[in-house]
């Protein structure tokens, strides 16, 4: 029996119970003491004594299963810290290189946008220019159109003229018949004044003059011919000459028409190439806009995936706190 504290009568208060039974227990709050979870009572009795080993010994199994979840959650714990510390480090690294590639991206739909609207103001001043050569070639045609008008008003002109001449040759071949019959009668004349004798002397020289004024008149009729000839035959080949300058002017005027139907599509093309590029640089500034928005949101999130980080780092500091605190016990 262990010596214990006497009552009145001088009696010890443990010398009742069983000597084995206080021992347990001191042993088990000793080793409770030092964080060693391990032990339990040995239950000789169910006295007063006995009673407080089974209590103790329920209360050591609670708190060693806590401790065991404790631990076991505190490694957990250190391990999804650990897995979130990494996760948001890529996320972070991740999150800068897109608002890094945003920033590009928006740098170069800035610099599209600029170019397209370059292009844009080149088309329509592209268009004007192909307005202005459209104005110019149906300005060209009608143009055209009058020289065809007018060359075909010569021919006509051209070709009276030509009616003239041959009808003027018809008169000279009169005139001359006529000259070569006053020529025959002044013969005839003078050969009748011949015989005449002396009285037939004064109509012989009338006959004479009448035949030198004949034989005048041949010849200036003869010239007219060889004149009225020369005029005919230029007459054939200005006819001639007016009518290439016709069809050549009538090529050029339908030439002509199908460059102002070609220049029409092309100022259509040109329009509609100008409302395009348009929309299209209000497109890239848009996107550009977008992007812009997207890489501020972007450095919003690095900033919380920062925090978030710090939040983890000071997770796995708790949970290595919690693991040291875990591992005083012996469970």
């Amino acid at each position: 029996m262990r010596s214990g504290p006497s009552d009145q009568h001088g009696v010890s208060i443990l010398s009742v119970f069983d000597d084995r039974s206080v021992r347990g227990v001191s042993q088990v709050t000793d080793g409770l003491a030092d964080g060693d979870l391990t032990r339990t009572s040995v239950v000789v009795d169910h006295d007063e004594i006995g009673q407080m080993a089974t209590s103790l010994n329920r209360g050591i199994t609670r708190l060693r299963d806590d401790v065991v979840g404790l631990a076991r959650n505190a490694t957990g714990l250190r391990g999804a810290a650990d897995q979130l510390n990494a996760v948001a480090g890529g996320v972070e690294t991740a999150a800068r290189d897109a608002s890094s590639r945003a920033g590009t991206v928006a740098a170069t739909a800035d610099t599209v946008s600029s170019s397209l609207h370059v292009v844009s103001a080149g088309a329509e001043e592209m268009g004007s220019s192909i307005h202005e050569i459209s104005r110019s070639t149906s300005e060209a045609a009608q143009v055209a159109a009058q020289a065809v008008h007018v060359a075909a008003q010569t021919n006509e002109t051209v070709s009276r003229l030509g009616a003239s001449s041959t009808e003027i040759a018809t008169v000279v071949k009169v005139i001359t018949q006529i000259a070569e019959q006053t020529n025959l009668l002044a013969l005839n004349a003078t050969i009748e004044a011949a015989r005449a004798g002396e009285s037939g002397k004064g109509f012989a020289v009338v006959a004479s003059e009448v035949k030198d004024l004949a034989q005048e008149t041949a010849k200036a009729t003869e010239d007219i011919v060889h004149r009225v000839e020369a005029i005919q035959s230029d007459t054939s080949r200005a006819v001639e000459a007016i009518g290439e300058i016709s069809g050549i002017i009538e090529r050029i005027n339908s030439i002509q028409l199908t460059i102002a139907s070609s220049v029409e599509e092309q100022t259509a093309t040109t329009q509609e190439m100008t409302r395009t590029l348009n929309t299209a640089a209000q497109g890239a500034g848009d996107i550009a806009v977008t992007i812009t928005g997207v890489s501020d949101a972007t450095r919003r999130t690095t900033d919380s995936i920062a925090e978030t980080t710090k939040a983890a780092q000071l997770l796995a500091a708790t949970s290595t706190e919690l693991q040291t605190l875990v591992s005083r016990f012996r469970y």
